[in-house]
């Protein structure tokens, strides 16, 4: 994933509130932690998709009202990209996709560092060869 491909999944804040068939519940926010630093990331550094589930899913479980959540979260202090999958159950839990309870698969972008002077005149150099 890039930078690019996080920017244009939708804000995860806006698929919220979730509404169970019930009507009643809602599931209203969800937070996620940096995979390598373990602090919360900010709902504006918080990306994803959510897909209401009917049935099982495929997951082999009995799900009868959930959502599943894809969200990625982008740490502003130490630039780590975390990815979770979830369920939303409408008895308002979450189960994890992963192996664990707080797995998250971790990738990490490489900042951008302006090139050089001596670097520049290398790459338009490289136009003409």
């Amino acid at each position: 994933m890039t930078f690019d491909d996080f920017y244009q999944l939708p804000l995860l804040t806006g698929l919220f509130p979730l509404t169970f068939t019930t009507g009643d519940k809602k599931f209203n926010h969800l937070t996620i932690h940096c995979g390598d630093c373990q602090g919360p990331i900010p709902d504006d550094h918080t990306r994803g998709t959510v897909t209401s589930i009917l049935g099982d899913g495929g997951y082999r479980v009995a799900v009868v009202d959930a959502y599943q959540i894809d969200a990625f979260g982008l740490c502003p202090d130490c630039k780590c990209l975390t990815r979770g999958a979830y369920i939303a159950h409408d008895d308002m839990t979450v189960t994890s996709l992963g192996n664990g309870p707080d797995e998250t698969i971790r990738f990490h972008f490489q900042r951008y560092r302006t090139p050089t002077r001596w670097e520049r005149i290398v790459d338009f150099l490289k136009r003409f060869t």
